[in-house]
């Protein structure tokens, strides 16, 4: 997967690809949540995260693991078995990606590109395909009380378990094909 430049990677798994177009610059930041990928297996898949950078003697922090990457460098975190969000900080800006793990062959791999703190949005359109397998929504919100001003097609979303990670709030759900 091409995930910055013409700097290429593989992520250490057995079958399936990725495919994403290469993020603008708008998407370097210092702070990323990632979210959790859902999904309806019993037992959490987990996701990794490949994390560039963009200038020498950065410091790449996840969970405790700090990794110190020059310029180009690639650091690639893995959590497995893991059913909840994710934060990644940088010392210096960086590139965050951020790759499913499935157990099931028709669930296919994919790639997201993470979303920098200052990027978060408070609305967003979206469609879901109509497909044979379920589609998930995963939301992350500033603040570790998301309150009752989510919605989601005018329903709010103050059912959903939502889960605090460092000053942010994620939650999960299952969505229905169609606009959202």
């Amino acid at each position: 997967a091409v995930i910055s430049g013409n700097l290429c990677i593989r992520n250490h798994r057995d079958y399936g690809a990725y495919a994403s177009a290469i993020p603008p610059l708008k998407s370097l930041g210092n702070r990323y949540v990632l979210p959790n990928l859902a999904s309806d297996s019993a037992t959490p898949a987990g996701f990794s995260s490949s994390v560039v950078a963009t200038e020498k003697n950065t410091a790449v922090e996840s969970e405790g693991d700090v990794r110190y990457l020059d310029e180009g460098e690639t650091a690639i975190f893995e959590y497995l078995y893991q059913d909840r969000s994710v934060v990644i900080n940088c010392s210096k800006v960086c590139l965050v990606a951020q790759y499913s793990k499935s157990w099931s062959p028709y669930q296919g791999l994919f790639m997201l590109h993470g979303m920098p703190e200052h990027m978060f949005q408070m609305s967003a359109y979206l469609s879901s395909l109509a497909v044979s397998f379920p589609t998930f929504l995963s939301l992350i919100v500033q603040g570790e009380d998301p309150g009752q001003d989510i919605y989601l097609n005018g329903v709010s979303l103050v059912y959903l378990t939502w889960s605090a990670i460092d000053g942010f709030t994620s939650a999960e759900l299952s969505i229905p094909s169609g606009n959202h």
